[in-house]
């Protein structure tokens, strides 16, 4: 996780100077889960583009309602790299301008980590792993001729397969995670500026 944060910033500024957008993405307002990040994506004369996007944040929960309290019993968090590749259907990109409908595809890399409580044992479990796998997209971008600012919706859909260090220590919370836990699907439904 630290290399690729060391590599996002020495990267972006770098790139920011190119031919090319970045882009600051928010998830949150649309799947209400807190998932963050930041993109770059190289722009040519052409009616695609090449990108990449890093982003941080929780991808699952589940809350059991106590008495006085919430207690969370599942987490699925971490970090995830997505390599993408766009077609614009707008001329546009012939002046360098990429906007209008684009269909994309998408890999993923992934570190994630999760959390599982045991409700007969009342006992946590932690666990890392990684994630890879592949989508499609298909998304609008607007611009506005007077702002250097974009506003982009996407929405995506892919498969990914996830390797575990250990496997969930009970049967109870190994159900209860799969019918919780969409590790072996990607579903991105983005909001980016």
């Amino acid at each position: 996780m630290r290399i690729i944060l060391v590599i996002a910033l020495y990267c972006i500024p770098f790139l920011a100077f190119s031919q090319s957008n970045i882009r600051f993405q928010n998830s949150y307002f649309l799947t209400g889960q807190p998932i963050f990040g930041v993109g770059y994506e190289h722009e040519t004369t052409r009616p695609y583009t090449l990108g990449i996007h890093f982003e941080v944040g929780q991808y699952a929960a589940l809350n059991q309602d106590l008495i006085s309290a919430t207690r969370q019993d599942y987490s699925l968090g971490g970090v995830s790299v997505y390599p993408e590749f766009r077609l614009y259907l707008n001329k546009a990109y012939l002046d360098g301008n990429h906007r209008g409908l684009f269909f994309g595809a998408f890999g993923q890399l992934a570190r994630l980590r999760e959390y599982n409580i045991s409700p007969q044992y009342e006992q946590g479990q932690n666990r890392k792993g990684i994630a890879a796998g592949i989508g499609i997209s298909s998304g609008m971008r607007i611009d506005t001729e007077q702002s250097p600012f974009y506003f982009e919706v996407l929405v995506g859909a892919g498969k990914s397969a996830v390797h575990w260090a250990e496997p969930l220590a009970w049967d109870d919370a190994k159900k209860r995670a799969a019918a919780e836990n969409r590790d072996s699907e990607i579903y991105r439904l983005e909001l980016a500026i």
